[in-house]
């Protein structure tokens, strides 16, 4: 898998930013629970939003019969993102790989302890699981004013 080592400080052209590590980024994963998974629908991309668990470094998430599903056994090719921001802080993590959809009895088994929200009503889940191929994270904190443009042409 492609990531950094460790975190790395940077500048980019939106200011200070850190490189976020494999682990951190991982271990900002498993922290969180929703995310939005990105696929190809026809040829179009689509992003969907899904609740998410990390196990064994793999990307978890449950869904049901329906256009996601359709679309992940068509093309499993799949993109994964999560972020956030607050008043003085944003990351972002997102990771590329293969989605596969969980046959095998003892990995749903597995999975179903997994903590999953219980506010979302279906009768049969279906389990796909996401192999990532690369990782990548990053952290921009708001420490710094931007000078605009305009600012400084005079």
């Amino acid at each position: 898998m492609n990531a950094v080592n460790r975190d790395e400080d940077i500048w980019s052209p939106q200011g200070p930013a850190t490189v976020l590590s494999e682990d951190n980024c991982w271990a900002i994963l498993e922290k969180r629970s929703f995310g939005r998974v990105g696929l190809s629908a026809d040829n179009q991309p689509e992003i969907f939003p899904v609740d998410y668990a990390v196990t064994e470094r793999e990307v978890v998430f449950r869904t049901a019969d329906g256009t996601k599903l359709r679309h992940l056994t068509a093309n499993s090719a799949v993109a994964f993102e999560v972020d956030e921001r607050d008043g003085e802080d944003a990351w972002s993590i997102s990771l590329r790989g293969t989605a596969r959809v969980l046959h095998d009895p003892t990995q749903i088994r597995r999975v179903e302890q997994l903590s999953w929200p219980d506010w979302v009503p279906t009768q049969t889940y279906v389990y796909v699981a996401i192999d990532p191929h690369i990782i990548s994270g990053r952290r921009i904190s708001r420490h710094v004013h931007a000078t605009r443009r305009s600012e400084t042409s005079e």
